[in-house]
């Protein structure tokens, strides 16, 4: 499956993995309809009623954009990232020894950054000295 639907009632439906209490408008994100680019538009990032962290994406899609057929879903782990707490990779808004730990070894490349996407706080795919220094700010003073 290397494309959405487009047509009416076949659009994939986007959300948190999450109870829907734990965020506004049950978890959903939303979503348009695509542009021809390989980016999806999103509607609404919901508002967490829990602390933050990294979530998965979930995916509602109709494979083959066939009408009144079951949605398939699909998973992207750790997808989402709320809250900007650099060094903290579990969510629990602290960052621990063992996380400023994981963090050193992912800048070594010893460690994949998908174990702790809150260490890269540009968004450039690298942990850098500033953003381990600013994890272990965040250890020090919270």
């Amino acid at each position: 499956m290397n494309q959405f639907c487009v047509g009416a009632g076949l659009q994939p439906r986007l959300r948190l993995d999450l109870a829907p209490s734990d965020c506004e408008n049950e978890c959903v994100l939303g979503v348009f309809a695509q542009t021809g680019t390989s980016r999806v538009p999103i509607a609404h990032l919901p508002a967490l009623r829990r602390a933050g962290g990294t979530v998965d994406l979930l995916v509602d899609t109709f494979p083959g954009c066939i009408p009144g057929s079951t949605p398939a879903t699909l998973r992207m782990e750790g997808a989402i990232r709320y809250g900007r707490l650099s060094g903290d990779c579990n969510g629990d808004e602290q960052v621990s020894i063992d996380e400023l730990m994981l963090a050193v070894m992912i800048a070594l490349d010893e460690d994949s950054l998908s174990e702790c996407v809150g260490l890269d706080l540009d968004d450039n795919g690298v942990v850098t000295i500033n953003e381990l220094v600013a994890a272990v700010d965040e250890a020090l003073n919270g």
